[in-house]
């Protein structure tokens, strides 16, 4: 029963407070706002532009024409990836001359990291839970928003153009290597066997020989008269063989790499936007009153209780 008089005591010890300093609590909150108005003015306006794109579905080139699909979650992940890589970052940086733009001094110490933060404080890119990539800018221009979401939607492709293009231009690189040392071996086999046959005769060339391979009732053993010209000829039938299929390989990755890369689908485009996001008056005059309000109570409630103290000595 203590407890429930004392919680009322209490009540109505913060309804007398509010009673008695109810005319200040409301002149602190009209000062605050108005103090918060007047200083908003001072703060410039940002405008936001917004783009949406989708990565396409890796997995399903071959039904782009007849089925077209968006990308699934990783598709999204990584296309986020290359949004927040720093290469791209310093493209944009370089394109928009946002050095200047946030008026930073590079003769500062830390002007980069300040850069960086700046950067992403105000461009931001968000996986949407249809997982489509929502790429914003907020800046004090409307049409350099717009010109810096729209730079990054086309030139997020090229960047991912390139990135892939470097392990695939290794790869062809590796298959060509391939083709090559295997026509070596096979032409090295070939010399040794002109070592033995007479290349001055037409019918000792090794291609006219496979020639005469396909034909009905050719005997062999008129080409292959020693057992070490045997042995040649298996080999270079194995190796004729491998360089035919390496050959192919090749042939298949040059037509793949020939192939363009799947481009991200644009949903929207970013415009140029008609109203500031921020600052907000509203906002600003509702926080600046509730803080200038709270600092009058917390100085009130210290003089009182200093008050209350200096009496009791």
């Amino acid at each position: 029963m203590s407890i429930f008089l004392e919680e009322q005591e209490e009540a109505k010890g913060v309804l007398n407070f509010l009673f008695k300093h109810g005319a200040r609590i409301i002149i602190a909150f009209i000062i605050g706002s108005v103090i918060s108005i007047c200083l908003t003015f001072f703060i410039p306006e940002k405008f936001r532009s917004i783009g949406i794109i989708y990565p396409p579905n890796s997995f399903a080139r071959e039904q782009l024409i007849s089925n077209p699909q968006f990308g699934h979650e990783t598709e999204t992940e990584h296309l986020l990836q290359l949004l927040e890589s720093t290469t791209l970052r310093d493209q944009v940086i370089h394109k928009f001359d946002l050095y200047n733009y946030y008026k930073l001094d590079s003769t500062v110490l830390g002007w980069r990291q300040d850069l960086q933060l700046k950067f992403i404080g105000d461009i931001n890119f968000l996986r949407s839970k249809y997982l489509s990539v929502v790429i914003s800018a907020e800046l004090t221009s409307p049409e350099l928003a717009a010109d810096i979401v729209n730079y990054i939607i086309d030139e997020v492709n090229h960047y991912k153009k390139k990135v892939f293009n470097e392990n695939r231009a290794s790869e062809i690189a590796f298959y060509k290597n391939r083709v090559e040392r295997s026509e070596g071996e096979r032409d090295s086999v070939v010399s040794l066997i002109y070592i033995l046959k007479d290349t001055t005769d037409a019918e000792n060339l090794i291609e006219n020989f496979k020639l005469r391979l396909n034909k009905e009732n050719y005997i062999e053993n008129e080409y292959i008269d020693s057992r070490s010209m045997e042995v040649l000829i298996k080999k270079y039938n194995l190796l004729e063989a491998q360089t035919l299929s390496f050959q192919q390989d090749f042939e298949r990755a040059k037509d793949e790499l020939s192939k363009p890369l799947l481009k991200n689908y644009i949903v929207d485009r970013a415009v140029p936007a008609d109203k500031k996001v921020s600052p907000s008056f509203i906002i600003n005059a509702l926080i600046g009153g509730i803080l200038f309000t709270l600092t009058i109570l917390l100085l009130v409630i210290l003089r009182t209780n200093y008050k209350s103290f200096k009496s009791a000595l």
